[in-house]
């Protein structure tokens, strides 16, 4: 009996926080779309040609705006060796990961990812 419970609190604490995270990622998406872009990640296949393209160097502060999961973040602080990497963006599915991603690529002292439209002013 007692396990029953136990078991039932438990796959109601998951069902929960399933909704939450569906719930964050339709909000996201709205909130995208209401910007003006909804959130499509490059593919990783695309980031080094981009960021090669672009001539980057160990003097630059690389901005993107509309980061996203910060994918071009990193690779721009990993690969290219940028000196700081400073992203915006709106939506919070994708800022989230974002934050995740720098955090666990240990690179919190180089990227810096701002949950806001670039067109705020501070």
């Amino acid at each position: 009996m007692l396990l029953g419970l136990f078991l039932i609190t438990w796959l109601l604490v998951i069902a929960v926080l399933a909704v939450a995270v569906l719930v964050t990622i339709l909000v996201s998406g709205i909130v995208s779309n209401a910007y003006g872009a909804p959130y499509v990640p490059i593919r990783r296949r695309f980031v080094r040609p981009l960021l090669l393209w672009a001539g980057l160097s160990a003097d630059d502060v690389f901005y993107d705006l509309g980061c996203g999961d910060a994918r071009v973040l990193v690779s721009a602080v990993k690969d290219f060796g940028v000196k700081k990497a400073i992203g915006y963006e709106v939506a919070l599915w994708p800022y989230l990961i974002a934050k995740w991603k720098i955090y666990k690529s240990n690179l919190d002292d180089r990227i810096e990812v701002n949950k806001k439209s670039f067109f705020e002013r501070a």
